[in-house]
């Protein structure tokens, strides 16, 4: 193991490659970069993380799909709904263009959890089979 990383972080990481990432890649055909992953503390907070962050446990990727375009978001996207996840959040850093900086995911391998996205281009949730307009 690398220093500062446990087996259980190292666990949390193949759960969400095998869970969400591979069967998003597999299901459209687009590589997709990770751009933050597992994080330290001291990483977390250097990136405006919030203090229980799922990256902070190996739950969490921020992910892009290559090429970076809106489309190819919107088949991540759709393919990732589609599966198994925990949270999917769209960030909207291009709010003129409608193109995300990235897709937040997580996966969480316990039974019952409850599934969370959040479309911040077009401000709606979905919190445990509710869709809210924010």
């Amino acid at each position: 193991l690398a220093a500062g990383v446990t087996f259980d972080q190292l666990q949390a990481l193949k759960d969400l490659v095998d869970n969400v990432l591979q069967p998003a890649r597999d299901k459209t055909g687009i590589p997709i970069r990770v751009t933050s992953g597992l994080r330290s503390m001291a990483k977390n907070v250097a990136t405006g993380g919030v203090p229980q962050s799922q990256h902070l446990y190996g739950m969490a990727a921020d992910i892009q799909p290559i090429p970076a375009t809106k489309d190819n978001y919107k088949k991540l996207w759709d393919a990732i709904t589609s599966g198994q996840y925990d949270q999917l959040i769209w960030e909207n850093a291009k709010a003129f263009t409608g193109t995300p900086s990235h897709l937040h995911v997580s996966y969480v391998a316990f039974p019952g959890q409850g599934k969370y996205t959040f479309n911040r281009m077009k401000k709606l949730e979905y919190l445990n089979g509710k869709y809210n307009y924010i």
